[in-house]
Order: structure tokens, then sequence, then C-alpha cells
């Protein structure tokens, strides 16, 4: 294989097509967690009998937590200023495996719904009836440093101000593998799916076209060859 034969099987298009459907798949792994989104999942009854772990795919109902401890907020920054803080999602507390906890991420749309659950987990836990508000939820479990800097210390200062002692915490994170993890998932994962798609599909396209474009240089170089020999 010539270096320049394989070099004109490119063209812009190809690595427009390339670099495009490499970004729009790049951000569905990451951002989406693509790869584990595809694992079996667990409900969330399993989670509390079993636990936690990193990298969980969880999917189902969610029906306790114990109110907001943090919220994630957005802004823009511009050249010679920045807009004012938009709170974009929040951050509850849910209990996972015997008696340990993690973070839930719900997006700002899901704050009454939350709220009322949480009330209904505290009255359940007074004698009451069964919380009849539920989250549906689909996502995974991650490191909270990983999702956002600082979140663990909130959700340590979160604990230590309910009267839980350092020795409690560890106890705690024993139920989620021994680290502090919080659940998170993409707003709705079909449309992550299909945009992922996309890309592969893009991808696809570029290998095809580069392909096509490969074999039409080969089959000239070889004629050009062939009437040079002739000659």
């Amino acid at each position: 294989m010539k270096i320049k034969t394989l070099l004109k099987g490119f063209s812009a298009l190809n690595i427009i097509l390339l670099l495009l459907g490499g970004v729009i798949l790049g951000v569905s792994i990451k951002e989406g967690k693509m790869f584990q989104m595809l694992k079996p999942s667990h409900d969330y009854e399993y989670v509390l009998k079993n636990g936690l772990k990193e990298g969980d795919h969880i999917k189902g109902d969610i029906y306790f937590n114990y109110g907001s401890f943090a919220t994630q907020s957005t802004y823009t920054q511009y050249e010679t200023y920045r807009t004012a803080d938009k709170t974009s999602g929040y951050y509850y507390i849910v209990p996972v495996g015997e008696s340990g906890y993690a973070a839930l991420y719900v997006r700002k749309d899901d704050k009454k719904l939350m709220d009322k659950m949480a009330e209904e987990t505290f009255e359940y836990n007074e004698g009451g009836d069964n919380p009849q508000t539920v989250l549906s939820f689909n996502g995974v479990a991650v490191k909270m440093e990983k999702h956002l800097k600082g979140l663990d210390n909130e959700f340590k200062k979160y604990l230590k101000g309910q009267g839980y002692t350092d020795d409690n915490i560890k106890q705690i994170i024993e139920d989620t593998d021994g680290k502090l993890l919080v659940l998170e998932g993409p707003a709705d994962p079909k449309i992550m799916f299909i945009i992922a798609g996309v890309g592969l599909a893009l991808v696809a396209l570029s290998i095809v076209l580069f392909i096509h474009r490969y074999k039409k240089e080969k089959t000239w170089e070889a004629k050009r060859e062939n009437e040079w020999t002739q000659v």
C-alpha cells in the first residue's frame, strides 16, 4: 500500500464527517455514560437490599429520599462579565443497602416531586404509609468527585449536620463499595442513544467514502502504471 495513494483516499468531507462523528460519539460516551447504560440494570429495590457499586446501571422507580443537600448551577462567561448563576439541578440523599446513603441528581423540573417524596419518606419512618410519589430513573452510579468537584464534601457536611460522626460516615459508605457515589442519568436515554447512533453513522459514512475513494485512486494509479509500462 503506497502512502501517497492512501492519503489521496481522504477528502475534506471525509475528515469533517470523521471529526464530527467522533465528537458526537465521544460526548455520548462521556456525558451520557453510554457504555454503562448498555449494562444489565438493577431496580431500586435491589439497591436497597444489596447496596450500590460504582458503574451500576439502575433503572426503575425511586421512592425514598431524605431531602436535598446541594444544588448545581450554570452560568455563561463572556469576555468582560458573566451571567448570574441559574440552578439547573439538585442533589438528594437516598438510602442504599442496609444502612448506607448515596446522592441522587435530578433536574430542576423534578424538585417538587422529590420534595414531596421526602415528606412521605419521613412520614413513613414515623409509622406512616409507604411513599406514593416516585421518580422514574434510568442512570448509573459514579464517584461524586468525578461528577462535581466538592460534592463529596457537601455530602459529608450534610450528614455531620444530621449528627453522623466520621466513623458513622465510614460505616455508611460500606454499602456503596467504600466510595461516595451519586446516581445520575441522561435527561432522555432514548435521545442519548439516537445521538450516539448519528455519531456512529457519520463515522461509518466517512469510512465508506474513504474506501470508495481509495479504491478509485488505486485503480487509476494501476492504469497509469500500465500505460507507462506499455510506452
